[in-house]
């Protein structure tokens, strides 16, 4: 347990209050005349606030105090703004209470962009009109340093009323407003009556914070660094749970949500400390302290299965689709529905698509291109989709269940989809998953443009032993992984994301050696790869590694694993190496394709290092603590598609189970909630 901080403590911090009377004037000296202010008792000063809002340190930040406790700068409360240093004066009328009240700085989007606060790009962006992008807090009355008139009266002799200042000693610093202040500003709203040495505390005991690390000190005043570095992992994770809130509920209760997403920060924090640095461990980003407070906050809201509706393909003259390689030309329509009132019609090509379900399965899935790029799924347009027929998952919810778990962890881009009942050429084909086609762009895999001169390029690559693509785009790495880049590459540039994969397999072998350079986290955004593993051990998918595995790299950026894809035959769908199993590990001990000197992909040697280890068991059970939402998920999608997925058993009639939909769905979750037990036990124990 951490000590409370005693007073003498409390004055030395740099969140203080310059309270000086005539505020009116600006004067930073003693009235010389007039009524006194209201005594101490009563909770009341005069003055002027001064500070810096530190995670914004930018002109124009509303800064004001927060009299009505919504953490929010309404128009009679006391404002100001901030320089080009992100300073501030509050100037504050005679009487004007600090008591538990709260500092507010409302940062708008673009200068939340400018400070390197980003937005969460998994979820929607917020409306231009909807308000702050983020909202920094700090308590109003923190130190005892201010400008009081006290009134007392002494009995002698006669009774008389004697009036005396007691004027504090040494100006206090300045007030700073920054993330981990408002963790505790949350903390004081969350425990009306708790004062600010109090709930800073309790904020240091719940997110494990190192001693050095004071939540409502400047960050200036930190010579370690450490509470700036925390501070880069919060203001994000503040940034997305208010933008979270606002795809669900308008207007947001900015308490309400402000609480919560520091809650779900201070379990992440001390989820991911690292004692032997006292800062989160090397392999953890932002990113993964922004999808929890997403999560927590925006779990009911994350996944969501809409209704089917019927989509119908014609081909020129009926003709049958019969292989992967040439295109039919072909009308589609949608009819009218909730996803599109008014239906809609376009021109397309179609062909077959996929690998064993095009090969051994009745029931075909289908990859389109349309004329001209269309909204299908309500996101970005474009031309290339994918229908994928689910035969061998009678449950049809694998690959949903699977973007769920993408979402819920933050991917930067999950593929969108929508269930359809299919009708080609007159005939009905059952019900359909219709997605993105894994493919760059803009609202897909966005690694920006490529050029063909450029000998650094962006790209997209699949670990693929299938190697369909042309000769000139496919490579084996260093350490015998089979890759197909799938963006635009010329010769030379395969050759150079050849190099790109060389340099991180390289750097895989100096983990021991944190001086050496190129190091894993150079290279690779760690945590993509730990929630990639992390879902796939979790649903023990058989194509972990061999196929369907994507990592992607921006300009100039780092390797990042993803999207995820191809679930079908995950969660027991597969008995194939021993995957119907709910105890064992997988993805850790890979090695039917690569042979015993390489088990579990690049794995092995990460979860060597102890850091590495933890991490993957702190993110396990977090994603565990979700898994009651996403059955709420499963049962919500077994619902909305439960009759289309009965005809849809009619056409395809199973070869094994009961042929009752909501038995296939029982199946699923009993297992999920088996494979849950097992791993909870392999892992270390969450904190």
């Amino acid at each position: 347990m951490i000590d409370r901080l005693t007073t003498s403590v409390l004055s030395a911090l740099a969140l203080a209050i310059t309270v000086v009377a005539g505020c009116s004037s600006g004067s930073d000296s003693p009235p010389s005349g007039g009524d006194p202010a209201p005594g101490p008792g009563e909770g009341s000063t005069a003055g002027t606030l001064r500070g810096a809002v530190e995670d914004v340190a930018q002109a124009g930040i509303v800064v004001c105090l927060d009299q009505n406790g919504d953490l929010q700068c309404g128009s009679s409360e006391p404002r100001a703004t901030t320089d080009t240093e992100g300073q501030f004066v509050l100037n504050l009328a005679t009487g004007t209470s600090l008591s538990g009240l709260q500092l507010v700085a409302e940062v708008p989007a673009a200068a939340a962009d400018a400070a390197g606060i980003p937005a969460d790009v998994a979820r929607p962006a917020a409306a231009a009109t909807a308000g702050a992008a983020l909202v920094l807090a700090a308590p109003a009355d923190q130190t005892v340093d201010q400008t009081t008139t006290q009134t007392t009266t002494q009995t002698t002799t006669q009774t008389t009323t004697q009036t005396t200042t007691q004027v504090a000693g040494s100006a206090p610093a300045p007030v700073a407003i920054h993330a981990l202040s408002t963790l505790v500003s949350a903390a004081m709203l969350a425990n009306p009556g708790q004062d600010a040495a109090t709930a800073q505390d309790a904020v240091r005991e719940r997110a494990r914070l190192p001693a050095a690390v004071t939540p409502l000190a400047s960050y200036a005043g930190d010579a370690s660094g450490h509470a700036r570095t925390f501070g880069s992992y919060v203001a994000p994770a503040l940034r997305a749970g208010l933008q979270s809130a606002r795809t669900q509920v308008v207007p947001v209760n900015h308490v309400a949500t402000t609480t919560a997403a520091a809650t779900a920060i201070e379990a992440s924090l001390a989820r991911y400390l690292d004692v032997t640095t006292g800062l989160p461990y090397w392999s953890v980003s932002p990113r993964t302290l922004v999808s929890e407070t997403t999560a927590v906050i925006g779990a009911a809201s994350t996944c969501a299965t809409a209704a089917p509706f019927r989509l119908q393909i014609n081909t020129a003259d009926a003709a049958p689709i019969v292989d992967r390689e040439n295109y039919l030309q072909a009308t589609l329509s949608i009819e009218p529905s909730a996803a599109f009132p008014a239906g809609f019609s376009t021109t397309t090509q179609i062909r077959g698509r996929g690998n064993s379900t095009w090969l051994q399965a009745p029931k075909k899935p289908y990859r389109l291109k349309l004329t001209e790029k269309a909204a299908l799924l309500g996101g970005g347009s474009a031309r290339d989709w994918a229908l994928l027929a689910n035969y061998f998952d009678r449950s049809m919810l694998r690959n949903s269940h699977a973007f769920c778990l993408s979402r819920l962890t933050g991917a930067e881009y999950t593929p969108a989809h929508q269930f359809v009942e299919v009708t080609l050429n007159g005939q009905d084909l059952g019900l359909y998953l219709l997605t993105d086609q894994i493919e760059t762009g803009t609202d897909r895999v966005n690694i920006g443009a490529v050029d063909e001169a450029d000998t650094d390029p962006p790209f997209l690559a699949e670990i693929d032993t299938k190697r369909d693509s042309d000769p000139d785009e496919v490579f084996e790495s260093t350490l015998g992984f089979p890759y197909a880049v799938k963006s635009d590459a010329t010769v030379a540039q395969v050759a150079a994301i050849q190099n790109q994969i060389a340099r991180f397999e390289t750097a895989l072998t100096t983990l021991a050696n944190p001086l050496t350079s190129p190091r894993v986290s150079d290279l690779l955004e760690t945590d993509t790869l730990v929630d990639f593993y992390v879902i796939t051990e979790y649903l023990r998918n058989n194509d972990t590694f061999i196929s369907s595995t994507y990592v992607h790299r921006r300009k100039g950026g780092k390797l990042i694993y993803g999207p995820h894809w191809d679930y079908d035959l995950s969660a027991g769908n597969s008995s194939e190496n021993g995957n119907s199993a709910t105890d064992g590990w997988w993805v850790r001990t890979l090695n039917s394709m690569y042979g015993a000197e390489l088990p579990g992909g690049y794995l092995t040697r990460l979860l060597a290092d102890p850091a590495f280890a933890a991490h993957v068991a702190a993110r396990w059970h977090f994603l565990a603590s979700q898994q009651e939402a996403v059955f709420a998920f499963l049962d919500q999608s077994a619902a909305t598609i439960a009759a289309a997925q009965q005809r849809n058993l009619t056409i395809w009639p199973p070869d094994i189970g009961s042929g009752v939909p909501g038995d296939y769905v029982t199946e699923l979750k009993t297992w999920l909630g088996a494979r849950r037990s097992w791993l909870d036990t392999q892992m270390p124990a969450a904190r």
